[in-house]
């Protein structure tokens, strides 16, 4: 893959688990590897022998290296993955994020999860080379099925190319990293008109009415409510399309939600209201 993350090339390695990309030009690219079910890469650059140990350090997503520049003619030989029999802690299926404009969402979703402790988002604005640290949320626990975690990041005031990344902790102190995604922020341009939405009642017990009023025609609305720990509820609780400019009303049945704190957000095309939901019994 380039540093924008295109796929150039693959390979499949023979019996002995030698491979060769060529036709590369001069860039820079990583490598990431697809490992048969039930196999795990190891520590990498562990030992001295730079020749065999292993290059899957997670610097670019998982079960990815760091890096490499290629010039014309170049072999880069020893650009290793190391496997043992073993499980993933996560199984990721992806990693999003949307400009929102006031805020970024980075939504995360997983297959599973196995022995972890925490998430930790990462970022850095202008360049991948100074992340940091910006939010924690803890693990759900346990779990063989499917999971969507949503982070927002409210820190966006400085144009520039926002990157982030996400790093899975183990209960024993072991992480490794998910892809890169980025988003361009130009400065902020303060509309005279914009959307809006109202929720009553709130709190509410078995039955609430969304109000939301549309600066301009929308080619499609959708409605995601998230639990407090930025779980997904409920996807696609409210569907629309074609909207004019004016007011709307929907009605939402909320008899099945646990009691609790929501967050409700309110898609209308690249436009996201967030509005706190409040379910009580």
């Amino acid at each position: 893959y380039d540093i924008e993350g295109t796929m150039l090339g693959e390979a499949e390695t023979d019996f002995n688990g030698e491979y060769i990309i060529d036709y590369l030009g001069k860039n820079s690219y990583y490598l990431e590897f697809d490992l048969p079910n039930g196999l795990a890469v190891t520590e990498p650059n562990m030992g001295n022998d730079e020749t065999i140990d292993s290059d899957v350090d997670g610097s670019n997503g998982p079960k990815t290296t760091d890096l490499y520049t290629v010039n014309p003619g170049e072999h880069i030989p020893n650009i290793d993955a190391g496997v043992v029999l073993g499980v993933l802690s996560v199984e990721w299926l992806d990693v999003s994020l949307e400009n929102n404009g006031t805020h970024h969402s980075v939504l995360r979703q997983l297959a599973s999860e196995t022995n972890v402790s925490h998430y930790e988002i990462e970022r850095s604005i202008d360049g991948i080379d100074n992340f940091e640290t910006i939010g924690k949320v803890l693990s759900r626990g346990d779990s063989e099925s499917e999971a969507t975690y949503l982070y927002e990041d409210y820190d966006v005031q400085k144009s520039g190319t926002y990157y982030y990344r996400i790093r899975e902790v183990d209960q024993d102190g072991k992480n490794n990293l998910s892809k890169i995604v980025a988003v361009e922020r130009d400065d902020v341009i303060i509309m005279s008109h914009k959307n809006s939405a109202d929720i009553y009642p709130n709190p509410v017990v078995d039955e609430l009415t969304l109000q939301i009023d549309i600066a301009a025609t929308v080619d499609d609305l959708n409605v995601d409510i998230y639990d407090a720990q930025g779980r997904l509820a409920k996807a696609n609780a409210i569907i629309d399309v074609d909207i004019e400019a004016g007011q709307k009303s929907y009605k939402l049945n909320v008899r099945d939600f646990a009691k609790g704190v929501y967050s409700m957000k309110i898609n209308l095309d690249r436009d996201q209201i967030v509005k706190k939901l409040i379910i009580v019994e």
